[in-house]
């Protein structure tokens, strides 16, 4: 169903754009386009923001009102949510072709960890505004993490009031939002060492198109703050940006099941390609046949191939299988398991039907039921992994036995499976690329560039006769229609819908304590008799849990039992809780118990007013209650 719903994508951008405009084809060089432009905006905001807790949002607001520096916030902000969505796609068409098997599974890795940073890297982004959205961002992040059993002291705890955001906090936060792309430059690097004659960005044309719509989104919606972050106030109708806050339901809700969906999930991704994998054989070189011509080093399109003196030798780490060397090479010097030069020729000289025309065809673009239809229809067919496998001599073997003509099918330019199969192959026809295709009857050759689900077009262009090449010519309106369903998206879901942690005409308490609870084994004082002896037996160190038992108008809303922290569980027990409160005066109890088997001994009772839409704070530190306004 996703392969068919993307396919489906593709063939409208295909019809919209051209094949070779089509920015669907181009994912990964759009986002490296898109993080280009995240850097500069971010590189021109960076001296004017100011790390202070209490500068940091009127430094932001300073930003926005400037001209040149709110059209950089609203680049920066468009091109960040733009990035998500290419990143999506371009994972979704890297799974859906397998091009994650063999040597690329390291490509495919290092992606799935470069989404994790950019998510991490836009989620600490919007903390650095300080404003409610960020405010939001900061407490269900850092209450988040509290589920994992590694923090001693909660990290929510120190937003529970404004006096608790230190300029520290904000220090680390905006750290890590520029240590981290220096950070991710290492797998950026790792994801591009795979790949040889990388194209980094997309055509002119594409660029444009990319860079203008950010700029009509930056323009038509420009990036705003929310509300001052103000911790006394009730995060309602909070506008967040879904594209990097779509978990907050499950953050607020549900923060252990999504701590097992992320771990499932990376799991799953990480070893996709292992559970996906195909036996086949790397490349090898005959090193008796091999003249050491360097065309097959020149080809491979995942550099797997080097030059060991006179003579190829191939990485089989590095090598996708795709069998693009084995067109490079005129001396049948490189196999693909069993698969030569020469064995090509002979599985040609069976296919021919004398003539009538002859397919050669890539396997990955035309499935199964194209090669029976092909047969049907009385043209010989060869089907093969990548057209990179096309050889000059190949063709001409094929118009030798007979064959009427020879259609080359293979991928749409710019999406070959393997990346450069195509290219190579249509420079070789040319005679721009060597080995270069040199025969008199190159009129009788023809190309045809396809996409899954095409058979019948190469089906009506083989039972013609005639050359399957066409000109493309962009289709204005689907474009202008396929740009405005993109933007639209975009528009809507970097502020809307609005999220509220609680109902909008309720209060809350916060409730947090610090305690050191008894010991479990009081603590002996030793005699004199063992102290002349050196015999101390030293103090257990176990602690009691601390419960806490929260009341509201007589009705109990909280008891639970806190455990101490430590490793040896020897530290204070901590508590941080959110209650919802109906708005106006309550009559607020809290007992607390600190010892195994005593009594409660401490109490509080006090009459509070809640304001709708406040929060009102409870801490419990040094056995003393503290209650105030957030």
């Amino acid at each position: 169903m996703l392969e068919g719903a993307f396919r489906a994508l593709e063939r409208l951008s295909n019809r919209a754009f051209t094949t070779r405009y089509s920015p669907l084809q181009y994912l990964g060089q759009i986002s490296v386009l898109l993080l280009l432009l995240l850097a500069v905006s971010g590189i021109y905001m960076l001296p004017f923001y100011r790390i202070n807790v209490e500068k940091a949002y009127d430094s932001v607001d300073a930003i926005t009102m400037d001209v040149v520096g709110g059209l950089m916030r609203s680049i920066h902000r468009y091109a960040a949510d733009a990035l998500v969505l290419v990143l999506l796609l371009h994972g979704i068409k890297t799974l859906v072709e397998r091009r994650l098997l063999h040597g690329r599974w390291v490509v495919w890795v290092s992606g799935v960890v470069l989404l994790g940073v950019v998510m991490v890297e836009g989620i600490t982004g919007y903390w650095m505004v300080w404003d409610q959205r960020a405010q939001l961002v900061a407490t269900l992040t850092t209450e988040f993490l509290d589920v994992l059993p590694i923090f001693p002291k909660p990290l929510a705890m120190a937003l529970a009031t404004d006096s608790g955001v230190t300029n520290l906090l904000f220090f680390a936060v905006v750290f890590v939002h520029i240590a981290q792309p220096l950070f991710s430059m290492a797998f950026v690097l790792l994801h591009f060492s795979r790949f040889a004659k990388t194209l980094l960005l997309p055509p002119r044309q594409v660029s444009a198109l990319v860079v203008g719509s950010v700029l009509l989104l930056s323009i038509v919606k420009p990036a705003e703050s929310a509300p001052r972050a103000e911790l006394s106030r009730a995060l309602v109708n909070v506008p967040v940006d879904w594209f990097y806050m779509f978990p907050l339901p499950l953050v607020q809700k549900q923060p252990l099941l999504l701590w097992l969906l992320l771990a499932g999930a990376g799991a799953i991704l990480l070893l996709l390609p292992r559970l996906l994998r195909e036996e086949a054989e790397v490349a090898r070189v005959d090193t008796d046949s091999c003249v050491g011509c360097g065309l097959c080093y020149e080809d491979c399109p995942y550099g797997a191939i080097s030059m060991e003196g006179e003579v190829a030798q191939v990485s089989p780490e590095r090598c996708a299988c795709c069998g693009t060397c084995v067109g490079s090479c005129n001396f049948n010097a490189i196999a693909l398991g069993e698969t030569r030069l020469e064995s090509l020729k002979h599985r040609i000289a069976r296919e021919v039907r004398r003539g009538r025309p002859f397919v050669i065809m890539c396997e990955n673009c035309l499935h199964r039921k194209g090669v029976e239809m092909l047969r049907a229809a009385g043209a010989g067919v060869l089907p093969l992994r990548c057209l990179g496998m096309v050889n000059p001599s190949l063709i001409t073997a094929a118009l030798d036995a007979g064959a009427s003509r020879v259609v080359l099918a293979g991928c749409r330019a710019g999406d070959c499976r393997y990346r450069l199969g195509n290219l190579w192959l249509e420079a070789r026809v040319a005679g721009e690329r060597a080995p270069a295709f040199k025969d008199r009857r190159r009129d009788l050759v023809s190309l045809c560039w396809l996409m899954p689900g095409e058979e019948n077009r190469l089906l009506e262009e083989v039972g013609k006769e005639e050359r399957c090449t066409r000109e493309e010519k962009p289709m204005l309106p689907l474009a202008a229609l396929l740009v405005l369903a993109t933007l639209l998206p975009l528009w809507y879901l970097s502020t809307s819908p609005a999220y509220s942690l609680m109902q909008e005409d309720r209060a809350m308490l916060l409730f947090t304590m610090s305690h050191l609870g008894e010991r479990l084994v009081p603590c002996r004082e030793p005699t004199v008799e063992e102290l002349r002896a050196g015999n101390i037996t030293p103090c257990p160190r176990e602690r009691s849990p601390v419960e806490v038992v929260l009341a509201i108008d007589g009705r109990t809303v909280l008891r639970k039992s806190y455990q101490p922290s430590g490793l040896w569980n020897d530290g204070p027990s901590y508590a941080y809780e959110r209650i919802e409160v109906e708005p106006g005066e309550h009559t607020l109890e809290v007992r607390i118990r600190d010892s195994a088997e005593g009594e409660f001994r401490y109490r509080l009772v006090e009459r509070v007013s809640f304001e709708r839409g406040r929060v009102v704070t409870l801490k419990f530190e040094k056995g003393r209650f503290h209650l105030g306004d957030g």
